[in-house]
């Protein structure tokens, strides 16, 4: 594995879908080859993209600054015998302020952040983290209802896998515009926002940057 690829410290990323559509798939596609990277891995699925930690023991070698420099690919375990809410996000959050320069990926957010609240320390690394180097990707199954106000409100960067819910469909237009073309999909060129990620198949995906506004993808191959 060449570990050549640092995203921006301003990058944030949201990657939305129901389950099954690729959300997942496309956001560990993206992290393989970042050279400083923290997963906080929820179920234990992203084990072969790094070094696997428990919470304890990451929360002991970053206060140590045992990572701050070099290539670090750090998967972090929750404490199982902690609810996933009970602010385990926010002690990673916290941690990242010793580590910096690096990439964090959060999965599950609706999972991990109850009722979509952000704690102190996160709302902190989504709004100012860019300062310490450090980049966000974060991916959840609802955008509306799952992703705090302030991780949306910061993204510069939406993945958006199918989604079906009105609230989710009227936030993702507020954000990315009124049309998608999604003549690919044999769908109008100025289909609505709504219909062309209602109505997207398993694998495509609609990415919106504000350089280039929303944009039609196929299937990503790994």
């Amino acid at each position: 594995m060449s570990l050549v690829f640092q995203p921006p410290a301003a990058e944030r990323i949201n990657v939305i879908g129901v389950p099954g559509t690729g959300k997942s798939y496309w956001a560990r596609t993206y992290v393989r080859n970042i050279h400083r990277l923290v997963i906080f891995d929820i179920f234990r699925e992203c084990d072969h993209l790094g070094t696997v930690y428990t919470l304890e023991e990451f929360m002991g070698r970053a206060a140590e600054g045992e990572f701050e420099n070099g290539v670090l690919r750090a998967v972090v375990h929750p404490d199982y015998n902690l609810e996933l809410s009970e602010n385990q996000e926010e002690v990673i959050a916290t941690l990242l302020d010793h580590v910096k320069n690096c990439t964090y990926y959060g999965e599950e957010t609706g999972i991990v952040l109850e009722n979509a609240t952000a704690p102190p320390m996160l709302r902190r690394l989504a709004a100012g983290g860019r300062h310490e180097g450090i980049s966000m990707l974060i991916a959840g199954q609802r955008y509306h209802s799952q992703f705090p106000p302030v991780v949306r409100g910061t993204s510069n960067r939406i993945i958006a896998y199918r989604q079906t819910e009105p609230e989710d469909l009227r936030d993702l237009r507020q954000r990315m515009g009124k049309y998608v073309d999604a003549s690919l999909l044999n769908m109008s060129a100025q289909s609505s926002t709504e219909d062309a990620i209602a109505g997207l198949p398993d694998r495509w995906y609609v990415d919106f940057q504000q350089s280039t506004g929303p944009v039609l993808r196929p299937p990503i191959r790994g």
